[in-house]
């Protein structure tokens, strides 16, 4: 059964189940994914993750070695993740970003309102929307980058 939201997008549900165990000093567990199979969403890769986050049709999710691996619709380049280890990550409308342990951010996808240029400093926190994205800092100022066609940044 496919479920829409009332802006016509298909919603896709993830969790992250835990595991009692614990690798390299983080929590970790497998991966367990309900809703619509449109784009294979359903279909997480096996194996122990530490992180996990949903786009609009991909998901995303970190390894225990700290990389990538993302899965669903790919018409924007949103699923080819780069290299290197990563702490967090966030999906959003056809793009994705992801947060190293040092604060900075990689983003990649649908660029086209600029939601993929992300400035070049530090974060403690991301988040993503459709044609946006953010970033929490260290001090407690947030900066937005993307599209501002609602105020969503300002």
């Amino acid at each position: 059964m496919i479920v829409e939201n009332p802006f016509s997008m298909i919603l896709s549900t993830l969790a992250l189940i835990v595991a009692p165990s614990v690798f390299v000093g983080q929590e970790a567990g497998p991966l367990v994914c309900w809703g619509s199979n449109a784009y294979w969403l359903l279909d997480a890769p096996d194996g122990l993750f530490t992180a996990v986050a949903a786009g609009k049709e991909h998901s995303l999710a970190i390894r225990l070695d700290g990389s990538v691996v993302c899965w669903g619709n790919n018409d924007e380049g949103q699923c080819i993740a780069p290299s290197g280890s990563f702490v967090e990550v966030a999906g959003g409308g056809s793009h994705s970003i992801a947060r190293r342990s040092d604060g900075s951010v990689a983003c990649w996808g649908e660029n086209t309102n600029g939601q993929c240029n992300a400035p070049g400093v530090t974060f403690v926190q991301i988040a993503a929307g459709r044609w946006h994205s953010l970033g929490l800092r260290g001090n407690g100022g947030v900066r937005c980058w993307g599209s501002n066609s609602y105020g969503q940044c300002d």
